[in-house]
């Protein structure tokens, strides 16, 4: 029907995918109970971005510019901040039962 396939070319549109790709990643996100992540190129340009903090840190760590023990700290935190907003931008929600 018209409208379904209208419905599919306007989330692929939102999604900055075709319609095939579109429906090939819903389908996935359906099966692996996750959603579809609507700009793929936002999330990596925001891994980047926290990858490029990390390194400025661990440049002003290595020239002893900040002290061992604080830049060490930072370090860690970033990381850890790192791997969980990738994981946050790479599968934003997982559906539930009750959802």
């Amino acid at each position: 029907n018209q409208r379904e396939l209208q419905t599919i070319r306007e989330a692929a549109k939102g999604h900055k995918r075709s319609a095939t790709r579109y429906i090939k990643a819903a389908a996935l996100a359906y099966n692996l109970q996750r959603f579809v992540v609507p700009d793929i190129v936002l999330v990596n340009d925001i891994k980047q971005v926290l990858q490029q903090t990390y390194s400025s840190i661990h440049r002003l760590y290595m020239d002893t510019t900040i002290p061992y023990a604080l830049g060490r700290l930072l370090l860690v935190k970033i990381e850890a901040l790192e791997q969980q907003i990738t994981t946050m931008l790479e599968h934003p929600k997982q559906v539930s039962d009750d959802s």
